[in-house]
């Protein structure tokens, strides 16, 4: 059965926030050329605190696989020239059936201490401090700060948390390409990264500050596809 899932890769931490604007994108979710949901995310910024959010809902003939919602928030704070990824959740409707939430905190004392709690169940992980955490909302935010700094992916292990399960990945960058928004050509940069459930890849623009035009996710048996079809920079 189609699940809704949130725009995802996700990946990255340690990276200049406030070099990245505050904005408003849309995206469309389209399975095998259709399109069955949208989401808008929001990055808003209160003095060291930065607000990253997201909505997302099934449209169109995406409602013939249930009536879905997705809100998300990610809290991150920027001070003394580092940036803490403080916690993530999210929650997820569907009508006649049970939400779903999930909430996950990141501590930093010596060692990563991820907390979880996905409805009632609940666990604790210790890392070792060097891994860069991320989680499925403002992976993409740290990313592409990461290739702002000329990030040599190939030496990096980051750990994904996302609530449900806990998995250090990496990163590859793949060959340049040029891809269409609103009618005009942009030189997009793609990264990839892949478990033994899925591998996502993200096409960052430079000239949109890094916000990734299309990301394409593949599983088992689906491939989905978020594009771009809105943006809005609020400075």
């Amino acid at each position: 059965m189609f699940r809704l899932t949130i725009f995802l890769i996700s990946i990255l931490l340690h990276f200049n926030l406030f070099a990245f604007e505050e904005f408003k994108a849309g995206y469309g979710m389209y399975l095998s050329g259709i399109k069955v949901a949208e989401e808008t995310r929001i990055l808003k910024k209160d003095k060291t605190i930065y607000i990253y959010s997201s909505s997302a809902k099934t449209s169109d003939l995406g409602k013939l696989f249930g009536d879905k919602k997705i809100t998300s928030k990610s809290i991150i704070n920027y001070g003394n020239e580092f940036i803490d990824l403080e916690s993530f959740i999210s929650k997820e409707t569907e009508k006649n059936k049970p939400d779903e939430n999930i909430r996950v905190a990141f501590k930093k004392h010596g060692k990563l201490i991820i907390s979880s709690q996905r409805n009632k169940q609940k666990s604790t992980e210790t890392f070792e401090l060097d891994l860069q955490p991320l989680d499925p909302l403002s992976s993409t935010l740290i990313l592409s700060e990461n290739l702002k700094d000329g990030i040599n992916f190939s030496e990096k292990k980051y750990l994904y948390a996302d609530g449900k399960k806990n998995r250090i990945i990496s990163i590859e960058r793949l060959e340049n390409l040029v891809m269409k928004f609103q009618e005009k050509d942009y030189k997009v940069i793609p990264l990839k990264f892949s478990n033994d459930q899925y591998s996502v890849v993200a096409f960052f623009a430079p000239s949109l500050k890094y916000v990734p035009i299309k990301i394409e996710k593949q599983t088992k048996n689906k491939k989905f596809s978020y594009r771009l079809e809105n943006l809005e920079f609020y400075k």
